[in-house]
């Protein structure tokens, strides 16, 4: 009976109809999502400088090889007369190629509608696709207009080359196609040295005092500059995200949503106009957007295009599985490699470039990048452009003002407590520990910018450069608010960038309120140097009187913003709220839960046992901490404490009842005897047993010590502390530490 309805089923469909619905499917379900994807990350192929022979024999290789294989495997099976095995693997691969055709309409839907802020979880939608690919397999075997219907999809791989190719930035990597108008052998009048430097989420705000001028005290870096420059105290980004603030900075436009961070997407820019000038030495630092000429590019591969092509497959692949599972259960995106992100990881052989375009890991070897770039500022024989792209203050926020990192593994971005998809916690004090560590690495900014403006004095060339001094964007820090969405209560964290110009030959300080955008700066550039401007730019040069009407802010929540925006300086009342000023008093890297602990000794209070356990990574305080087995890389300054607090079983002052119901638990932390620093846990439920804590660089001892963790019990009135026992974790298991409060990363 069931050889017979075997039979029966095999008889549905003829070896050419199995191929044609294999082909239909697979090319809807794998290939054109794939293609699409590599499209939409052009930037990719360019960083990897991917041919178009090994792009074109990956699109081959997953339309039609793989459906071919896979309906050789069906055929080989018929043929050693497994038909019925051969009829089940037939079957599986109908209902296997429709749930991924279904999975990239769940994610495509997932995304658009963001249903995972709205508290619901893809695999739901992903199990009525998975429902639904089933019932494509029973409708396969009963239904002729379902067989001809999967055969005719078949005709889907026609659209492969228009999906890939619709992309101008594949078209550019790929064809040669410029999609651009050509700038070639327009000569500059004024070539003058040009030395632009752009840190990457720093709000312009955080650097005034009370008075609206640069705070000496914390940034005498940009103080300094400010003392030959003119600060344009008004500018403010285009958009909240460096992938479009960037791109519109460097070609003088607005950005819109469609386009993506590289050259063909955008007219001529200001790399490529100083490029095709032909009258500088260029030397860029860009980790990110793909606008620099590939001609700059000295560093190749090394691989072959067999590796090229295997290299590429694997991504995609792994790009795959990250599609067709659901968020909840995909495995951790690390899997897909960080250059298909365009985060590199960090190569020792960049360090030897001292001309053209360098590309160092996006977030690792910031302290590395600054010095390379300070040693290729060495005049020459024509004027030298140089440009530094730097993930300063931006996440991750590792690094301490001296340079140092707090952690070990200076490619691993670790996660903030507080922070879900880009989403604060609404407890103030978790945020304001982030702002903290922020604030810290804009510190590190201003250390940067003074070697940078110290290189040019030694070498006699600053009064002769026009340097400028910028930033793509800003940050939010308020709790319950997004990290970038632009909402009204935001836009003081997320408009204001610093934007300091110094004229080739100007020794005045200048402030000036007018309005000012990041568009503004190449069309500055042209005027300066006697580039030929473009009817494309939106921006126009600050050295003319033309004033803008008004402030444009692009980005899923366009806005139109009044050309004084005088609510920046909120920002700066609520750091100094929190932070104080420079000086006495500053409270950067100085946040106590418990003001008046901080400094002193342990023996002044009553000592008793605590009822709480702790987990804390890594539990140690020192300087040139070595890293440990599995934590490779260069020795840190551990003074970042990640924790956790958990119930001890019983025991003297042991309290009743959950955890959950417990009240915020504070804390102190002493070294060698004496308190260096207070917290507490948060009062999010979703964060309850989190704290972290931060000790002050220039109070971390030489030598590393054991941490001693205490627990207040009454933060109000301080009288006793209890000794929290705790287990100390590897900085490699400092992602998972949270796992138990809801946590997820940056």
């Amino acid at each position: 009976m069931s050889s017979a309805k075997s039979e029966s089923e095999s008889a549905l469909w003829t070896p050419r109809m199995q191929l044609w619905q294999l082909m239909g499917l697979s090319v809807l379900g794998v290939t054109l999502p794939l293609m699409g994807r590599l499209a939409d990350n052009s930037q990719y192929l360019i960083l990897e400088d991917y041919s178009l022979i090994e792009v074109v024999s990956v699109a081959f290789l997953l339309f039609p090889i793989l459906p071919l294989l896979l309906w050789l495997i069906v055929r080989l099976l018929v043929r050693l007369g497994c038909r019925r095995s051969g009829d089940r693997v037939f079957s599986g691969l109908i209902v296997l190629l429709s749930a991924m055709c279904g999975m990239t309409v769940v994610r495509a839907i997932s995304v658009g509608l963001d249903l995972q802020r709205n508290g619901i979880p893809e695999v739901l939608p992903a199990l009525v696709a998975l429902a639904a690919a089933a019932a494509v397999g029973r409708l396969n075997r009963r239904s002729a207009a379902v067989r001809q219907f999967l055969s005719v999809l078949a005709w889907g791989g026609l659209a492969v080359p228009y999906v890939l190719f619709g992309s101008a930035g594949v078209r550019w990597q790929l064809l040669g196609v410029p999609d651009q108008s050509s700038t070639a052998g327009l000569q500059l009048p004024r070539p003058v040295p040009i030395v632009m430097v752009v840190f990457d989420g720093l709000n312009g705000m955080s650097l005034l005092n009370a008075e609206g001028q640069i705070d000496r005290h914390r940034f005498p870096s940009f103080a300094a500059l400010a003392d030959s420059a003119t600060m344009y105290r008004n500018a403010t980004t285009v958009h909240p995200r460096t992938d479009h603030a960037l791109p519109a900075m460097l070609t003088g436009t607005l950005p819109r949503e469609e386009q993506f961070p590289v050259e063909a997407d955008y007219p001529p820019g200001l790399f490529r106009r100083i490029f095709e000038s032909g009258q500088y030495d260029m030397t860029v630092f860009e980790p990110l957007t793909r606008f620099c000429p590939t001609e700059l590019r000295q560093l190749q591969h090394g691989r072959s295009a067999v590796q090229q092509i295997g290299r590429l497959l694997s991504t995609l692949l792994r790009v795959n599985t990250q599609i067709c599972l659901p968020l909840e259960l995909a495995p951790e995106q690390t899997i897909i490699p960080r250059e298909w992100f365009g985060l590199l990881p960090h190569n020792k052989s960049s360090a030897v470039i001292q001309k053209g375009l360098v590309i160092y890991g996006w977030d690792t070897g910031r302290r590395e990048q600054v010095q390379h770039f300070i040693k290729c500022l060495k005049p020459g024989s024509r004027p030298g452009f140089a440009f530094l792209h730097i993930a300063l203050p931006h996440y991750p926020w590792s690094v301490l003002p001296s340079g140092a990192q707090c952690f070990p593994m200076a490619d691993v971005s670790i996660a903030t407590a507080g922070l879900r998809n880009e989403t604060w916690t609404t407890d103030e004090w978790l945020v304001q520990q982030a702002w903290d560590r922020n604030l810290l690495q804009a510190l590190y900014a201003d250390r940067c910018l003074g070697m940078i403006t110290e290189t040019l004095r030694q070498q006699q060339t600053l009064e002769q450069t026009l340097l400028i001094v910028t930033a793509d964007h800003g940050m939010c820090f308020m709790p319950g608010a997004s990290l970038r969405e632009t909402v009204s209560a935001t836009l003081p964290d997320l408009l204001p960038v610093p934007l300091l110009i110094h004229l080739p030959g100007q020794t005045q300080s200048t402030v000036t309120d007018r309005n000012v955008e990041i568009i503004d700066i190449l069309p500055t550039i042209a005027d300066v140097t006697g580039m030929e401007s473009s009817p494309d730019w939106d921006g126009s040069s600050l050295l003319s009187e033309e004033t803008r009407a008004r402030k444009t802010l692009c980005g899923n929540q366009p806005s139109i913003l009044a050309p004084d925006f005088p609510q920046r300086f909120q920002h700066v009342q609520r750091l100094i709220s929190v932070f104080g000023e420079g000086g006495v008093g500053d409270r950067i890297g100085r946040l106590d839960a418990v003001p008046g602990l901080r400094g002193r000794r342990v023996e002044e209070f009553s000592v008793g046992v605590s009822a709480l356990r702790a987990v804390l990574a890594s539990g140690v305080v020192g300087r040139a901490v070595a890293p440990g087995p599995f934590s490779p890389g260069e020795p840190y300054t551990a003074c970042l404490q990640h924790g956790r607090i958990e119930r001890a079983d019983g025991g003297e002052g042991a309290v009743s009842g959950d955890f959950a119901e417990l009240e915020p638990v504070w804390l102190a932390i002493a070294v060698s005897g004496r308190i260096v620093a207070t917290t507490r846990t948060s009062t999010d439920a979703a964060w309850r047993e989190i704290f972290t804590a931060y000790v002050p660089e220039d109070e971390v001892p030489v030598l590393a010590e054991q941490v001693q963790l205490y627990e207040i019990p009454n933060g109000a009135d301080v009288g006793e502390l209890r000794r929290v026992a705790y287990r100390s974790v590897s900085i490699d298991e400092v992602q998972g530490l949270f796992s138990g409060s809801g946590y997820s990363g940056e």
